[in-house]
């Protein structure tokens, strides 16, 4: 068995990363507009469009790793291909979902539709980790 039977997973993955550089160039140059230092954060309002795809930029960063980390080992160790390509392909689409509910200021700040869209992608990197450890150990 090759990596093909992964390419929809690593696909999701590479979807990812794109989305990740898209919405830290929209912050970057939202934050040049207002004239603020690189490496800066707007005042935290929710009510920014600014501060709001900034927080989605930085979220999508910090959660890139875990994502492309749980996906290659998942890979790497040989599980079930079925469940690596659901999982990738299911978290992709809540980290979407997460990016326009941030950005587009739906819900509240906290506890509303974005933390589920969180908590959907928290979820399938943890199966994707166990999925990994019950089979390398």
């Amino acid at each position: 068995m090759g990596f093909e039977v992964y390419y929809p997973a690593l696909g999701a993955v590479a979807l990812f990363a794109i989305l990740t550089q898209i919405v830290a160039v929209m912050a970057g140059m939202g934050k040049t507009s207002r004239g603020l230092v690189p490496g800066s954060m707007p005042v935290a309002d929710y009510s920014d469009w600014l501060y709001r795809t900034s927080r989605a930029s930085g979220n999508a960063i910090e959660t890139m790793g875990i994502f492309a980390a749980v996906v290659g080992a998942a890979v790497l160790a040989g599980v079930d291909p079925v469940w690596v390509n659901r999982l990738a392909i299911g978290s992709l689409v809540f980290r979407i979902g997460m990016v326009v509910t941030h950005i587009g200021g739906i819900g509240k700040p906290d506890r509303s539709i974005r933390t589920v869209f969180y908590m959907g992608s928290w979820l399938a990197y943890t199966v994707l980790a166990v999925l990994t450890l019950a089979r390398v150990f």
